[in-house]
C-alpha cells in the first residue's frame, strides 16, 4: 500500500487554492478561478466607475 498525493494546497495573496497533481483536472481549475476572475473584473469596474463619479469640472 502506498500514499499518493491529490493535490497541494497553495496559500499566497489571501487566497488559497488546491493545486491538483492529476494533469486531468483542468475543469477543476477552471472551476476554482472563476470565483476570483469575477472578483477581479467587478472591482476593475468599480474602479473605474469611481474614477468617473469622481471628476469634478469647475466652471467660471
Amino acid at each position: 500500500m502506498s500514499v499518493q498525493p491529490v493535490g497541494f494546497l497553495v496559500v499566497g495573496n489571501g487566497a488559497i487554492r488546491l493545486l491538483p497533481v492529476d494533469g486531468n483536472a483542468v475543469v477543476d481549475r477552471l472551476i476554482d478561478t472563476v470565483p476570483d476572475l469575477l472578483d477581479r473584473l467587478t472591482g476593475m469596474f468599480q474602479k473605474k466607475k469611481r474614477t468617473s463619479d469622481d471628476i469634478i469640472i469647475a466652471r467660471d
